[in-house]
């Protein structure tokens, strides 16, 4: 369009230039004629060219056309590159909030499940003399408990030479609870145990057995073998494998100090009201006899004391039960007494055989022997 513009626009121009230098000789009618010719015409170039260059070239317009449908091709095309990338984003979002749930629920498979067992509450009943105490557990209804309260220190809590452990008592959990009191025990031999005061471990146990002697034996079918147990479960407790199926000890073991039950004096003293109670007096006859036979047998005895020693811990004394001296026994007692010679005295305690001393005279003398555990003063 700018080419047909310029030579329209040139021809117009060279006709329009003729015109006006025309030579001398030619007349000056023809150069008015050529100017009303060639002026309009060139008014008329001049206009049409004006027309041609403001009306927009058939290929600019298609090219406009064209890049108004590019343009617009482009905006869809980004529309639906937007959307599609939304699209997704979003399926890429769900994907991974699904992958995401699926390990997180791989992980849950992965996880041991907890066994849950925990004293809720636990206090020292001075009224009633026992330890009450409340369990929440999910174990299994009619499983076997053992609760116990034991010594912190195996020399904390000692009577007599006897050792005590503290009570221990089988429990049944019931709809998810075990709901229980431990007592003091009871010993045939040496009387009451009751709950001393003192720091004690609270502490629960699970036995598991398949065999003839079965205990337990649905927690075998509901948590498996000892393998599969630590596999698939968790427990804050002690697990032991047995030939028979396996134990869970120290379940919520945990230390609990008790100040209003007994004192280690007051044990003492009641365990000696019970084993005076129980005492024999055998005939010296029989004693000396045979005393090998009686070993064992709680024994009192009455008499004067004829002699009387101390030996690091130990009081010996010989002992005369009638006034001519002529049935005495040899006493062997753990600990001090304010008796001495001639005190009239009264002895409990075990008898364990015979022992043989020597005389002031250098007789060699065997007399029965009894290891008392409590001397008093007549």
């Amino acid at each position: 369009m700018a080419v047909i513009f310029g030579l329209l626009f040139f021809g117009a121009f060279i006709m329009l230039i003729l015109s006006l230098i025309r030579p001398s000789w030619a007349k000056v009618e023809s150069r008015k004629q050529g100017l009303l010719y060639y002026v309009p015409a060139f008014i008329l170039f001049f206009v049409l060219a004006g027309s041609l260059a403001d009306s927009p070239d058939t290929s600019e317009a298609e090219n406009s056309h064209d890049d108004n449908n590019n343009e617009t091709e482009n905006e869809e095309n980004e529309e639906n590159n937007q959307e599609n990338n939304n699209n997704e984003e979003d399926e890429n979002e769900e994907n991974n909030n699904s992958n995401e749930e699926n390990a997180i629920e791989e992980e849950e498979e992965d996880e041991p499940e907890e066994i849950a067992f925990e004293f809720t509450s636990h206090e020292y009943n001075e009224e009633d003399e026992t330890y009450d105490f409340v369990v929440e557990t999910d174990l299994p209804d009619d499983t076997d408990v053992t609760i116990s309260l034991q010594e912190i220190e195996e020399d904390s809590f000692e009577v007599y030479g006897y050792m005590y452990n503290g009570a221990i008592e089988s429990y049944e959990v019931e709809n998810g609870q075990i709901d229980g009191s431990i007592e003091g025990a009871e010993d045939d031999w040496d009387g009451p145990f009751p709950i001393a005061n003192g720091e004690w471990y609270l502490t629960a146990a699970i036995t598991v057995m398949e065999d003839d002697d079965s205990y337990n034996p649905h927690l075998y079918d509901e948590y498996g073998s000892y393998e599969e147990l630590t596999e698939n479960y968790l427990i804050d407790a002690e697990l032991e494998d047995t030939d028979s199926g396996w134990t869970v000890g120290n379940l919520d073991k945990q230390t609990v100090e008790i100040n209003n039950a007994h004192t280690v004096e007051e044990i003492e003293d009641m365990q000696a009201e019970f084993r005076k109670g129980r005492a024999e007096e055998i005939p010296y006859g029989e004693l000396e006899k045979n005393p090998d036979a009686l070993f064992g047998e709680y024994v009192t005895y009455s008499g004067e004391v004829l002699e009387i020693t101390e030996q690091g811990a130990l009081t010996i004394l010989r002992l005369a039960l009638d006034d001519y001296a002529s049935e005495v026994i040899w006493v062997e007692y753990e600990g001090r007494t304010d008796a001495i010679s001639e005190d009239d005295i009264t002895i409990y305690g075990e008898v364990y055989g015979s022992h043989t001393y020597e005389s002031q005279a250098g007789w060699m003398i065997t007399v029965p022997a009894v290891m008392a555990d409590n001397i008093e003063i007549d």
